[in-house]
C-alpha cells in the first residue's frame, strides 16, 4: 500500500528504486522506506530510512547510490539507508529547484535556473569539514561562473 502514491526512479541500467517520500503530510511522522527492483522488476530489497531524514525536495538512483536533493545539498546513501556523504555546492541555494540526474557517466547536477554540473560520484575527496566531487574533463572546459 505504501507504493500507491509514489513514482520510481530509474537508474542508468534499468534497476528501479521506489522512494516512499515525505512530500504528504499524513506520513510526516512516518518512517520512509526505500523499495529496489532489478531491471526485469523483480524485488531487490527494502529498507527503511534514518527517523531524521531531512525532506527531500528529488531523488534519484544510479543503480547502487540513492541521492536525495534536501534543503543541506546533495545527499548520497547507500542501499542500506547509510549516508555516504553529502555536498553542497559552490552557489548553493535551497530555494532553486535543484535535481539530480544519473548517467553512466556520472551524475547531472542541474540547479534549476540555468547551470547543470557534471560530477563523478566515485571520486569523492572527505575532507574534514566538506566533500568535493571531481567534476568530468568536459565540465571543466565548459564550466562558466554566470552570476
Amino acid at each position: 500500500a505504501w507504493m500507491d502514491h509514489v513514482s520510481p526512479e530509474v537508474s542508468p541500467d534499468g534497476r528501479l528504486m521506489v522512494f516512499e517520500g515525505n512530500y504528504y503530510p499524513e506520513r510526516r511522522f512516518r518512517q520512509l522506506r526505500l523499495g529496489f527492483f532489478k531491471a526485469n522488476g523483480l524485488p531487490e530489497s527494502q529498507v527503511f530510512l534514518p527517523a531524521g531524514m531531512p525532506d527531500v525536495l528529488s531523488e534519484a538512483y544510479d543503480g547502487t547510490t540513492c541521492y536525495f536533493i534536501t534543503k543541506e545539498g546533495l545527499l548520497a546513501m547507500n542501499k542500506r539507508a547509510e549516508t555516504l556523504w553529502i555536498y553542497r555546492p559552490p552557489k548553493w541555494n535551497s530555494r532553486n529547484k535543484w535535481r539530480v540526474f544519473p548517467s553512466l557517466g556520472g551524475l547531472a547536477l542541474y540547479d534549476g535556473l540555468r547551470s547543470i554540473t557534471w560530477i563523478n560520484p566515485k571520486k569523492v575527496i572527505l575532507g574534514s569539514e566538506q566533500v568535493t566531487l571531481e567534476m568530468s574533463e568536459s565540465a571543466k572546459r565548459y564550466a562558466t561562473d554566470s552570476d
